[in-house]
């Protein structure tokens, strides 16, 4: 009996991801949905500089506390910024979720926006920090639903139970959200917290001034230094929380420069 040829293997030949996109495919917790869209956008990680002339067109760094632009969506093809500095390294993870997000967004059809959009706008009512973050974007024209969407995703947790399904199809947003805490939120909670007690404190001085002006008119030397006593000590913890702010934000700043 004669034996035939040996059956022909197709082989093929796939082009390896860059280690590190794959590093923040993985950091995001990108579901297999999320890594075909990120990488779909040919994602590219770039120096501040570079980064800076990438996203120039919608560049947002004049917002509270001068906020930068970590990232953007330009003509379909993802900018993310490189962070040199450990204790930020892992906001690569936010910025490319953020940005993948705007992905999304940019792929939803007329009814599922129709249908996300009233929870988007749900969750920003009574949202403080959230209106707090949209002021950048409102400065550039950029307040819209699909930046809405991306810093929901990323910065924000106990949403809606409709939108954390719709997050999860795309990425580990309990790991995002991490990241976020331990890079930029930490910090940004304190220093919130912080201007929040220095004004309830400028409130209290300017009654203890009034205090003491009623009292000098009234001769009430003894009220009068015990009220003293009180305003500087005031004055003490105020200036403490101004210095503290101040080394946050310079923190901040060194950190993302």
């Amino acid at each position: 009996m004669g034996s035939g040829a040996p059956p022909t293997v197709a082989t093929t030949t796939t082009v390896p991801v860059n280690p590190e996109l794959e590093d923040i495919v993985e950091g995001a917790g990108m579901t297999d949905e999320g890594r075909r869209l990120f990488l779909a956008a040919s994602p590219v990680v770039e120096d501040a500089d570079t980064l800076a002339q990438s996203c120039a067109e919608v560049d947002a760094t004049t917002g509270p506390d001068g906020s930068h632009t970590f990232g953007c969506l330009i003509d379909g093809r993802i900018h993310l910024r490189n962070f040199t500095e450990p204790q930020v390294n892992d906001l690569i993870y936010v910025v490319a979720a953020h940005e993948l997000l705007h992905v999304v967004y940019g792929r939803l059809s007329r009814s599922e926006r129709l249908t996300l959009d009233p929870l988007l706008d749900a969750a920003r009512v009574n949202n403080g920090i959230l209106g707090e973050r949209l002021e950048v974007y409102a400065a550039v024209n950029e307040d819209t639903p699909n930046e809405i969407h991306s810093l929901l995703g990323t910065e924000f947790s106990h949403l809606d139970p409709a939108l954390e399904a719709h997050y999860a199809q795309y990425f580990d947003r309990a790991r995002v959200l991490a990241a976020f805490q331990r890079t930029l939120g930490d910090r940004e909670d304190e220093i919130r917290a912080l201007k929040a007690s220095i004004a309830t404190m400028e409130t209290r001085l300017d009654e203890i001034q009034a205090q003491l002006d009623a009292q000098q008119a009234a001769g009430d030397v003894e009220g009068y230094n015990a009220s003293v006593d009180r305003f500087n000590a005031l004055v003490r913890e105020h200036n403490d929380a101004v210095r503290r702010v101040n080394a946050l934000v310079d923190e901040d700043n060194r950190l993302t420069a």
